[in-house]
């Protein structure tokens, strides 16, 4: 059951962010990683889905969504921020710094949460205790 509506709104907000770069042609790279990024939260919202009819999470249909959310996080995601950050530090001379700085800033937090969010969803789950 969903406890938490900032953990179910938080990837939609973590989406929403880099939309000032597209507003101001800004480091489109970073909008199209953070698309990409979003492939691992298909998995998410899907486990959330199945938790909410009652579907056990020892259940087999609920054990392969979580497989493919743990592996789109590792290959998807993470990579995805990381590629982010290196190319943001190496273009930051093409914006203004004040832009530079807090979209650096912005993917260090998203890092760390997303982190966080990854750990708390794992602890959560039965099948890794």
């Amino acid at each position: 059951m969903i406890t938490n509506s900032f953990d179910f709104l938080f990837p939609v907000q973590a989406a929403l962010y880099p939309m000032m770069a597209v507003l101001y042609k800004y480091c489109l790279g970073y909008v199209v990683l953070t698309c990409i990024v979003e492939i691992n939260s298909v998995f998410l919202h899907i486990r959330r889905v199945l938790l909410m009819y009652d579907s056990s999470n020892t259940s087999l249909r609920y054990q392969i969504i979580n497989f493919f959310y743990v592996l789109t996080f590792f290959i998807v995601r993470m990579p995805a921020f990381i590629i982010t950050l290196v190319t943001l530090l190496q273009d930051r001379e093409r914006m203004p710094a004040s832009w530079s700085n807090s979209f650096i800033a912005g993917t260090i937090v998203l890092i760390y949460v997303n982190i966080y969010f990854f750990k708390r969803i794992l602890t959560s789950n039965k099948l890794f205790n």
